[in-house]
């Protein structure tokens, strides 16, 4: 852990910014690290002589999180237990449906994100990355890259699906429509 501490330190004296729901791949090799801020009623438990240096709580802390082997994190359903008792969480915020942070990137068109379309089709691609899409256009010109949390905020009842599994779809007929979800098909 130790080690981390220093890279976390080393990068933000490089000018690396990490924030609450953010994800970072260059913390520890092959696996990205989640943040979360620190509660202030866990303070009094681990900042002892942060508490002392600035003379009260009046100071932001962030929680570095790092996945299972698996690559999941605490929250999810399927973690390994004996990590999650070395990491207790120290933020209780559900207002953040995904497992992974708001900084990821991910797919969506131009239509949706420049004349408002609704999202009909999301897919959790096998290998981790997600498409919010609308279903008018395919043609590569048209393709945009945003932040999860960019896309969250244009649309939330996303958060419906927030849990689909990687190589899985979701789509519905129209914005106010119920998601159906299904395995996506191996292209090919």
């Amino acid at each position: 852990m130790h080690r981390l501490i220093n890279v976390i330190g080393e990068q933000g004296r490089s000018g690396e910014k990490f924030e609450h729901l953010d994800q970072a791949a260059t913390v520890l090799e092959g696996y990205n690290v989640a943040f979360r801020t620190v509660e202030h009623r866990h303070y009094p438990n681990g900042l002892g002589y942060a508490r002392w240096f600035y003379q009260g709580d009046d100071f932001p802390v962030l929680q570095c999180i790092w996945p299972d082997s698996e690559h999941r994190y605490p929250w999810h359903p399927e973690f390994n237990e004996v990590l999650a008792q070395r990491q207790p969480l120290l933020n209780d915020d559900t207002s953040w449906p995904f497992h992974e942070g708001k900084n990821l990137a991910a797919f969506t068109t131009r239509p949706v994100l420049e004349s408002n379309l609704p999202i009909l089709l999301v897919s959790h691609d096998e290998d981790g990355d997600w498409r919010f899409l609308c279903g008018t256009t395919n043609k590569p010109k048209d393709g945009r890259i945003v932040s999860l949390g960019c896309i969250f905020e244009r649309d939330r009842t996303i958060a419906e699906v927030a849990d689909l599994p990687e190589g899985w779809r979701a789509y519905r007929r129209s914005a106010k429509a119920e998601w159906r979800r299904e395995k996506a098909e191996e292209d090919g």
